[in-house]
Order: structure tokens, then sequence, then C-alpha cells
């Protein structure tokens, strides 16, 4: 079916400002700001009007209609993040050698005695990040959710087994809960 014309609005809170230079967007909240570049979104527009942002395109194909539902869905991550941030929670899962995760002060992470290997699994991570680690969990807290999910993705791949069969050898670092604020958004059951 096609379509005319689609526009999506997002409403900006009040104590959050919202800067838009041509496709370039810049929320500014009480934790911080976030600025992001969305001049590859060709044949959409994106405009200011009171306090609610506009993404609309006219005549659009399926890629138009799919890309205005994205902006939309970023530019909402990126209030949501300025207002309450993000928070990431993974577990730290061994069956035989204990596993240690270590934050260094650069905030780079290192995963001792994977598997009972010698030598640390190290894995860089975003400045903007603030992780910490406990004895059974690695918190990973952030107000850009790109870069939060980022980070909890490159410590998963970090502590991937390697030439071993998956269902017997289940150790790894592995989200299990992700939360935007005080709001669980999703878990999975233990």
């Amino acid at each position: 079916m096609k379509y005319a014309y689609i526009k999506r609005e997002v409403k900006v809170p009040s104590n959050v400002t919202l800067k838009l230079d041509d496709k370039k967007v810049a929320v500014k909240g009480p934790k911080g700001e976030i600025t992001r570049d969305f001049s590859h979104a060709k044949n959409v527009e994106m405009s200011m009007q009171d306090d609610t942002i506009v993404i609309e395109a006219k005549f659009p194909r399926k890629e138009q209609m799919a890309l205005v539902g994205t902006l939309e869905g970023h530019i909402k991550n990126m209030i949501l993040g300025v207002t309450q941030g993000f928070k990431y929670k993974m577990v730290i899962g061994y069956s035989h050698f204990p596993v240690t995760v270590k934050v260094n002060p650069d905030n780079n992470v290192e995963i001792q005695n994977f598997q009972g290997e010698r030598g640390p699994r190290k894995v860089e991570t975003s400045p903007n990040v603030k992780i910490t680690s406990t004895k059974e969990n690695v918190i990973i807290e952030g107000i850009d959710k790109e870069e939060v999910s980022m980070v909890a993705a490159r410590l998963q791949q970090a502590s991937r087994v390697h030439r071993k069969d998956h269902r017997i050898f289940q150790d790894g670092l592995f989200v299990f809960e992700k939360w935007a604020g005080d709001n669980l958004i999703w878990h999975i059951k233990m």
C-alpha cells in the first residue's frame, strides 16, 4: 500500500532542551547531554514546533517509512537517557574456575581466570559509561543507550567460549536486566 504522507511527533519534556540544526539533534537534560547526527536520513524532514519535534516524509517508500519510526525511537531514547539514564546488569557465569572482572582506572575491563586461562581478556570501553563490578554481577550505567548496550555486547563477546560445546560450557558474562532509571525494561527469569 502506498502512502502520501507519514508523520511522527515526539513531545519534549519541560526539563529537557532539544536543539535541532538541520538534522543534528542535541538533547540536554539533568543527567547530561547527547548529540547525534541524522544527516544520513534522505527524503525525511525534521522540524521543531513549540515543544515537539516533528519527523515527516512525503510520498515515502518502505525505507523512508521505517526511517521515520527509527528516528522517533532514537530521539525518545535520547530524551529518556538524559532524564533517567540506562543501566544494564550482567551476571558472571562460571562452573569450575571462578571468574573475576576487574575495572581499571582508565575504564577498561579485564576478565581474569576465564576457564582457567592464565592471561586476562581485555575489553576497551567507552569513557562515557560507568562500570562497576561485584563478585557475581557487572553493572553498566550511562545516558546513551547505544554506548551502554555496546559495552555490554563487547563484554559478552570477550567472554565467549571458543571451540567447545556451548550447551556444556556455559561460562561467560550475560545481560539479565535492563533498566531505564527506576523502571525495569527487560529481564530474564532466573
